[in-house]
C-alpha cells in the first residue's frame, strides 16, 4: 500500500488531478484536497476531505 500511495501522490504532484474511488478514508485524507460523496449515484456531500469523511465517519457511528 505504501508504494501505490506514493505512486499516486507522484501523479498527482505531476499533473496535479486524480479521480480516486474509495472507501478508505485513510488513503482520502492522506491523498485528496476535494471529496465528493456519492449515495447511488446521488452527491450527499461535496467539500474538504476532513468535512467529509468526518461526515461519512459520524454518520456509520450513528447507524449503530
Amino acid at each position: 500500500m505504501k508504494k501505490s500511495r506514493a505512486r499516486m501522490r507522484g501523479m498527482i504532484d505531476k499533473s496535479n488531478i486524480m479521480l480516486l474511488v474509495s472507501h478508505n478514508h485513510e488513503l482520502i485524507l492522506s491523498l485528496c484536497n476535494r471529496v465528493i460523496w456519492l449515495d447511488h449515484g446521488q452527491v450527499v456531500a461535496d467539500g474538504s476531505p476532513e468535512e467529509i469523511v468526518g461526515r461519512y465517519l459520524e454518520g456509520k457511528i450513528n447507524e449503530g
